[in-house]
């Protein structure tokens, strides 16, 4: 189980587990001082080998976001992901109707993101 890097007062509201089967066959990298991690997240790479690559095959962003008046997603949109990196960034938003940007950006780009991932997928088929 991986958990944020906590102050004393502060109240852990985000957590990885890793199941033994991932631990075994890949690596699992947990970063409490990446610039998305916080009391309320925690931030993964999974590497297939990292002696080999030194690229993360995936990102894990898992996020809790406490519900109250006047909060933000405005890390979220300030951090640059890297788009050599595929990033999962999973979690309980409430973003709800009321956060519009949320869906036209974020949701936005993850599907071209993921478009971008199929065309680069489907080249590969044909150039075999």
């Amino acid at each position: 189980m991986l958990l944020p890097q906590l102050m004393p007062t502060d109240t852990c509201k985000a957590m990885a587990y890793v199941c033994k089967t991932l631990v075994d066959n890949r690596t699992v990298v947990h970063h409490p001082n990446h610039p998305l991690a916080m009391p309320n997240s925690v931030v993964l790479d999974i590497f297939e080998d990292p002696a080999i690559d030194d690229m993360p095959s995936l990102q894990v962003v898992n996020v809790y976001h406490p519900p109250a008046h006047n909060h933000s997603l405005g890390y979220l949109f300030h951090y640059h992901i890297d788009d050599m990196t595929p990033t999962l960034l999973i979690g309980d938003f409430k973003a709800g109707k009321n956060n519009k940007r949320f869906y036209k950006e974020v949701i936005a780009a993850a599907e071209n993101i993921w478009e971008q991932y199929l065309a680069e997928r489907e080249a590969e088929d044909k150039a075999k």
